[in-house]
């Protein structure tokens, strides 16, 4: 059973067991060793968030792979899903995520993707973390390196996530966006400013430790009143890491998860690309919600939580 690694990677306070210098410093090495198997000298791509905490953890699992003949390829403060797409389209064979999502500032976490872009299966990480435990050494050191981000591959994820956008979708739209202090500060803007929005930022003033303090995903309240003030036509909060959006309508209204899943499953399918004419949530999606899917043909299946399962 696996007691460090739960449904979203592991996360606690940070410099604290198991997020202290030495149970990360092991955890590149167990990675690593499990890595070698794949590709000689495996390279890992590191992300963060904002926090204060965050170069420390990254130069711990950087020293950790270099023990075990792995290496580290340093990305700066991007989104989680950073994380997941450029191991995908990169000849790294995996990624980790520094970032406790929505929790404060002294939290932290790792989550570790495969070269496929998905999270661990939960059998491999609970081999990890049980060499982890076996190889654990309470006097080990990291080593401090100069963390340069390799910003052409951020640019490259930035790249995708625009492509994702239809060609003047936001043209002539007013958006405000919660970047939350987090992980989307930068790139956020970056994004909805090149898909053409007219665009208001919240919250993207990093110190460290002001990540979600009243603001972002978590406490969307801020953006609401900020899109009737500023007369937008719709708002956005991210969280943390910025793998979490929270809308908010024309009329300051923050508007559900379910609906927002809805409106996308009836435009996918009114353009024949809802594939099997169904949707995967979590098993705290709302009844009604299934019901109108499945008025409209359209099947729900439910997973347990956590965005690995549903994917």
């Amino acid at each position: 059973m696996r007691t460090l690694f739960g449904t979203d990677g592991i996360r606690a306070r940070a410099r604290e067991y198991p997020l202290d210098t030495a149970t990360m410093v092991a955890l590149g090495e167990a990675l690593a060793d499990r890595l070698n198997a794949r590709a000689a000298n495996p390279k890992v791509l590191l992300v963060m968030d904002t926090r204060e905490s965050g170069p420390e953890i990254a130069n711990a699992l950087a020293t950790g792979l270099d023990l075990r003949g792995g290496r580290a390829e340093f990305l700066g403060v991007a989104p989680t899903p950073a994380a997941a797409y450029l191991c995908r389209v990169t000849d790294a064979v995996a990624a980790i995520s520094i970032s406790a999502s929505h929790n404060p500032y002294y939290d932290n976490g790792v989550k570790i993707f495969g070269h496929d872009g998905m999270k661990l299966s939960d059998a491999l990480e609970e081999e990890i973390e049980d060499e982890l435990l076996a190889i654990r050494r309470d006097d080990a050191t990291a080593i401090a390196r100069p963390l340069t981000p390799n910003l052409p591959l951020v640019a490259r994820y930035e790249d995708f996530l625009v492509s994702g956008i239809e060609s003047g979708a936001l043209s002539g739209r007013r958006v405000v966006i919660d970047v939350g202090n987090g992980a989307a500060f930068e790139i956020g803007p970056r994004v909805f400013r090149r898909a053409g929005a007219e665009l208001v930022v919240m919250n993207d003033k990093p110190d460290g430790r002001n990540i979600n303090e009243g603001c972002g995903a978590l406490h969307p309240e801020g953006l609401a009143r900020r899109v009737v003030e500023e007369k937008a036509d719709f708002g956005v909060a991210f969280d943390g890491d910025a793998d979490r959006a929270i809308f908010a309508d024309d009329a300051g209204r923050i508007r559900d998860g379910d609906e927002i899943i809805y409106l996308w499953a009836q435009r996918e399918k009114s353009r024949n690309r809802l594939r099997g004419n169904r949707v995967v949530t979590t098993v705290m999606s709302n009844y009604g919600f299934e019901k109108q899917l499945a008025a409209d043909g359209v099947e729900l299946l439910r997973a347990q939580v956590g965005d690995k399962y549903v994917l």
